[in-house]
């Protein structure tokens, strides 16, 4: 399929404009039309009319030269079933067993007022009433890959089947939709990644400049390193924080639904690969497999004691607390109900408690990964962490040499703090300069290089 269409413009002259694919075919658009054109009170056009207003570089699904492209398979399955008793229901009958499609509760949980499955199976009775004992109909399965099948069952059985989908449907569907209209059109959809020559992640950078006025960058990271999983992904944004103070969170859409950004810009990126042309508009990094491997050497001992977070896939926003914990929801934005996980072991948490203000601490500075001696100047008991002057050089450098206050402030969370300091004392050569003695430097560092194999 060729990447541009020749488009007559107003003035008679023919610009080439990128195709663009329509993922929904143009009767469910134009119902999508209607709706919003009635609610804001406005002029419709008919179904025929607004076809024909489809711009020409915009194709459809099934268009020549274009490729299939992956469906839920929740949602199928259901309509597959629908199919097979001659019924097109855009609802799938959830109306049947909740109160309202649109309502929270209903669809996640039911409330105490919902139909239930007994008037959805009434219904489905009589619906089926002409058709014969058996009822064939096709499926689709997961077990090495996605397969249709065709399945044969008695009616009874049929009914119980459909009415067991549909239940199974409603939270699904609710998370879909509240994801889509979370991202605002920015979608993630599962990527097939082929373990051939790269691997790519694409993501879009949201930003604000100075002014406060938003931008946006295309970013894709490449490397050779064929395996895509939790190792790798580390690898390529373990910086965020540590190295530019950027405090990340994850959400994600509910399975197999939404294309975005990410999509065009990683097809993107292989299209102009595959014409051997420059990348302008992108902006790419590169990370070798030997800084995959390496980091994935790193962080060993903090997987393997990392804890399983119980119903990963039923959540779609997760928000880091500290170091050992995150909190969860199966929901993003103002619906959100959150709830605290545990992800690694609590050990080493410093205890704020017995510290007094002018008190000394070995804490990590996170600007820069080092550890240093700082003196408490003040202590926050609610957020738990101290404000503190810090001490010159780093802890590694000044043992031999001695420490000498500064003029540097910083709030230090207890997360950084690696030992409260008892050996400090005054040389008696030079006054200003304090030193600790080799036992409790001998514990900071194993301290602190346990910690920075946790990951700090």
């Amino acid at each position: 399929m060729k990447n541009v269409k020749s488009v007559k413009q107003s003035n008679g002259k023919r610009l080439k404009i990128q195709k663009r694919l329509l993922l929904v075919n143009i009767d469910e658009l134009h119902r999508d039309y209607k709706k919003k054109l009635n609610a804001d009170g406005l002029k419709l056009f008919g179904l025929s009319i607004f076809a024909t207003l489809r711009p020409a570089h915009v194709i459809t699904v099934g268009s020549s030269g274009t490729h299939s492209v992956c469906v839920c398979v929740y949602h199928q399955n259901v309509k597959l079933m629908l199919a097979a008793i001659h019924v097109d229901e855009r609802h799938y009958f959830m109306g049947k067993l909740v109160c309202s499609v649109y309502n929270q509760a209903c669809m996640m949980e039911r409330c105490s007022s919902c139909p239930g499955p007994e008037r959805l199976r009434e219904f489905l009775l009589d619906l089926t009433e002409e058709e014969g004992d058996e009822i064939f109909y096709k499926k689709w399965t997961q077990t090495d890959g996605s397969k249709l099948e065709t399945i044969t069952e008695e009616k009874d059985e049929f009914i119980e089947s459909l009415v067991k989908l549909v239940g199974n449907l409603t939270k699904h569907h609710f998370i879909a939709r509240s994801q889509s209209a979370y991202f605002a059109n920015y979608a993630i959809q599962g990527y097939y990644w082929m373990n051939e020559h790269a691997t790519l992640l694409p993501f879009m950078a949201y930003m604000k400049k100075e002014d406060g006025s938003p931008f946006n960058t295309p970013i894709c990271v490449i490397s050779n390193h064929l395996t895509h999983d939790t190792l790798t992904v580390h690898a390529f944004f373990a910086p965020h924080e540590a190295d530019f103070g950027l405090k990340a969170e994850w959400h994600f859409f509910a399975s197999c639904h939404g294309k975005s950004a990410c999509d065009g810009i990683g097809g993107t990126l292989k299209r102009l690969a595959r014409l051997a042309k420059n990348v302008d508009n992108i902006k790419t990094f590169y990370v070798c497999s030997d800084v995959v491997k390496n980091n994935a050497a790193t962080i060993e001992r903090r997987m393997g004691e990392a804890v399983v977070v119980p119903g990963t896939r039923s959540l779609h926003c997760f928000i880091p607390i500290n170091s050992f914990q995150l909190k969860a929801s199966p929901l993003s934005g103002p619906e959100s109900d959150f709830k605290v996980y545990d992800v690694l072991p609590h050990r080493n948490i410093f205890d704020l408690k017995p510290c007094v203000v002018k008190e000394f601490i070995a804490c990590i500075y996170e600007e820069n990964g080092l550890w240093y001696l700082a003196q408490i100047c003040s202590i926050d008991l609610v957020n738990s962490e101290f404000k503190v002057k810090f001490m010159s050089p780093d802890g590694e450098s000044g043992f031999i040499r001695g420490y000498k206050p500064t003029k540097d402030f910083a709030m230090v969370s207890i997360h950084s703090v690696l030992l409260k300091i008892d050996s400090l004392r005054h040389t008696t050569r030079l006054p200003r300069i304090l030193k600790i003695n080799q036992e409790e430097y001998d514990v900071i560092s194993v301290k602190y290089t346990n910690r920075m194999a946790d990951g700090f």
